[in-house]
């Protein structure tokens, strides 16, 4: 795990307690139906979040919003299975 600061925890908390519904909404939208826990998902992308921290200038625009919800859906994708080729 990086060496982040007070200031950078601070911010993830503060970025996980205002987007935190937002954040479990993607989740549950990207893995609905595969019986994956979108609970897992977000908690993941907290962690990416704080690896991108200081892109967050701040913690309640359009921008980070955008950032916030193209993590979990990257997450989320990723946390899926693959299909085969053929398959539905």
């Amino acid at each position: 795990m990086p060496n982040n600061d007070n200031n950078d925890i601070e911010k993830l908390e503060q970025i996980y307690n205002l987007h935190k519904g937002r954040m479990i909404k993607t989740a549950r939208d990207m893995l609905s139906g595969s019986g994956l826990d979108a609970d897992d998902a977000v908690s993941d992308a907290v962690f990416k979040i704080l690896k991108y921290i200081d892109k967050f200038e701040e913690i309640d625009t359009d921008k980070s919003r955008a950032l916030i919800v193209v993590i979990v859906k990257n997450v989320a994708r990723d946390m899926r299975p693959l299909k085969r080729c053929g398959e539905n």
